[in-house]
């Protein structure tokens, strides 16, 4: 039946069924895009701590080190390691284990800069390349950490305290290396006590 014989009634009906269905059909679009976004982000990031994972952060600190290169600009890059997790495991639980990784990553987000590329690059490891930073400030990068450190843990009961384990490498347009190799300097150089 064509729109010739419908009431102006039966009509306005039919239009307002066609808004309805295409009001269903933006929405249905609207939400498959955001779930489509939120897992791309969590395609990226560590599930547990909200970081970037080991995976982003290799390709992230790439496109970092090819920018450092173009410029002429010295990287920073500092490990920590979060020291006696296993124990932390072991005696309470892994979920303390798991909080001690979370407030890790805040403590990290907190003490660097929203441009630095901070991850979770193993299971108790975590990684932070510092942009535009220079070989003589990394002493003042892990002096701002220890603050911040001491800082939290003088706030939390002994058990909750963090022990991290930190190294620095620098990165020099001069002397060039890999991602892989500037983080295996890094680790290399972890402070010991």
């Amino acid at each position: 039946m064509g729109y010739d014989g419908m009431s102006r009634r039966e009509l306005i009906a039919r239009i307002e069924q066609f808004e309805a269905r295409v009001e269903g059909l933006e929405l249905a679009l609207a939400e498959s895009q955001s779930a489509e976004g939120g897992l791309r982000a969590l395609a990226h990031a560590d599930q547990l701590t909200g970081l970037y994972n080991r995976g982003t952060f290799f390709m992230l600190a790439l496109q970092q080190l090819r920018l450092a290169a173009r410029h002429r600009r010295p990287l920073l890059l500092l490990y920590c390691d979060v020291r006696g997790l296993g124990r932390i495991n072991e005696t309470f639980g892994l979920h303390e284990g798991d909080r001690a990784l979370v407030a890790t990553a805040e403590l990290l987000r907190g003490t660097f800069r929203e441009s630095d590329v901070i991850a979770r690059v193993g299971p108790d490891e975590f990684a932070v390349l510092a942009v535009e930073a220079s070989e003589g400030q990394g002493e003042a990068l892990v002096e701002r950490l220890e603050r911040s450190l001491a800082a939290r843990n003088a706030r939390t009961p002994a058990f909750c305290k963090l022990d991290l384990a930190v190294g620095l490498a620098s990165w020099d347009p001069d002397r060039p290396c890999s991602v892989t190799d500037l983080l295996r300097r890094a680790v290399e150089c972890v402070s010991v006590g």
